[in-house]
């Protein structure tokens, strides 16, 4: 059962794209299986928004569908308009959910970013500075950088618990590549 979330549908899934792209960049095991439908040589080559066009189909939103029946209709009449009306709405079901029944977006896409970084080498000081420089520029993003990181000034040296939460980030990235990798998004981490 899909969870309901705040985040649009279409946000939710490019995260889980970006996360089996990188599995699939890092050549890790990917359960073709499961991910057949996504068409994995599609996901590795274009950009979310292409691939999308193509695929959103794959994630069925859950929601009601209205009908409307004239009152003077017999119940047969009315059960044949009401068919009429349900052909293409209704058994729209999909295999693809995420998994974890607190998933919140912005974080999960934080703990990539993280670990993308990390793969470039950089310290978890500098991550830690890039990620609130990258933060502070966007408007309404001031709070979310001093309670993530701790600071008034990116250029600071970050304290032992700020290096702590983004070590966490990148350990949590690499445990969701690879359940993604096996067809758990984002599963346990």
């Amino acid at each position: 059962m899909p969870i309901v979330r705040k985040t649009p549908l279409k946000q939710n899934i490019r995260v889980w794209f970006d996360y089996l792209k990188v599995a699939i960049e890092e050549k890790l095991s990917i359960n073709k299986e499961y991910y057949r439908a996504w068409h994995l040589p599609q996901v590795r080559k274009l950009k979310f928004d292409k691939w999308w066009s193509s695929h959103k189909h794959l994630f069925a939103h859950k929601e009601y569908i209205n009908v409307r029946v004239l009152n003077e209709l017999t119940l047969d009449q009315a059960m044949k308009e009401v068919r009429k009306q349900l052909i293409d709405k209704v058994n729209q079901k999909t295999n693809f959910h995420i998994t974890s029944k607190k998933f919140r977006y912005q974080q999960v896409d934080d703990y990539l970013k993280c670990y993308k970084l990390r793969k470039q080498n950089l310290t978890y000081n500098q991550i830690a500075v890039k990620i609130a420089k990258s933060y502070r520029s966007k408007s309404k993003s001031k709070k979310v950088v001093r309670r993530s990181f701790g600071v008034g000034s990116a250029e600071k040296t970050f304290d032992r618990n700020v290096l702590h939460s983004v070590k966490k980030r990148v350990n949590n990235a690499k445990t969701i590549i690879m359940n993604t990798a096996r067809g758990t998004f984002t599963g346990k981490y």
